[in-house]
């Protein structure tokens, strides 16, 4: 029976439509960003092979994503999760999981937690997402759910500020922490860093 694997891609949630309208109009864009996407998140399933299922699910409207949406969508995957499933957050969406966790059960067991680039909260305005992603001050159901949570950040990222992972840090002290200097916000294909770290966990 193949490891299961739950990721959550990130995108951006701003607080009102005026600010998402002109997100759309005045961001920087290069080609890359029409054409298909080449990330390490698109190739989870053929680095980790047969032995590995992994659940990608498209969040509702990552421009301007909204929790309860991404929360509802979310919960439709429940029922289909096994024990001992790995989850994994790429930017909001590890700060999507680290609140859904401290909210909320999930009836099955977790094996392990993975935050890449993970924003903290509202106050840094390079952060685009409005304020109902962010957790409140108690995250025992994170740790009560989850034994195992491994981050990553990179000092170079243009995106979510090496603060932030600093504070995760703190939140998350026993947590395995790895630190890149040339990685930015990870968007690139080549991840094998988070590939060694899903396959040991099933060793």
């Amino acid at each position: 029976m193949p490891h299961q694997i739950i990721l959550i891609h990130g995108g951006h949630a701003l607080d009102t439509r005026e600010d998402f309208l002109n997100r759309l109009k005045t961001k920087a864009v290069i080609v890359s960003n029409f054409k298909p996407s080449h990330k390490w998140t698109d190739t989870l399933q053929e680095k980790l092979g047969p032995h590995f299922e992994v659940f990608a699910p498209r969040m509702p409207n990552k421009e301007n994503a909204r929790y309860e949406e991404w929360k509802a969508w979310f919960e439709r995957m429940i029922p289909f999760l096994k024990d001992d499933a790995t989850f994994v957050g790429h930017s909001l969406g590890g700060l999507f999981l680290i609140k859904y966790l401290s909210e909320n059960v999930v009836p099955k067991k977790i094996k392990a937690l993975i935050l890449v680039a993970v924003p903290y909260d509202g106050k840094n305005k390079k952060h685009t997402y409005n304020t109902n992603f962010i957790f409140g001050n108690d995250i025992s159901g994170v740790t009560n759910q989850v034994k195992d949570i491994v981050l990553f950040h990179s000092t170079d990222d243009v995106v979510v500020p090496f603060s932030d992972f600093e504070t995760y840090k703190e939140l998350f002290p026993s947590a395995v922490a790895h630190t890149f200097k040339d990685q930015n916000h990870f968007n690139e294909l080549e991840f094998p860093e988070i590939f060694e770290e899903i396959k040991k966990r099933y060793k």
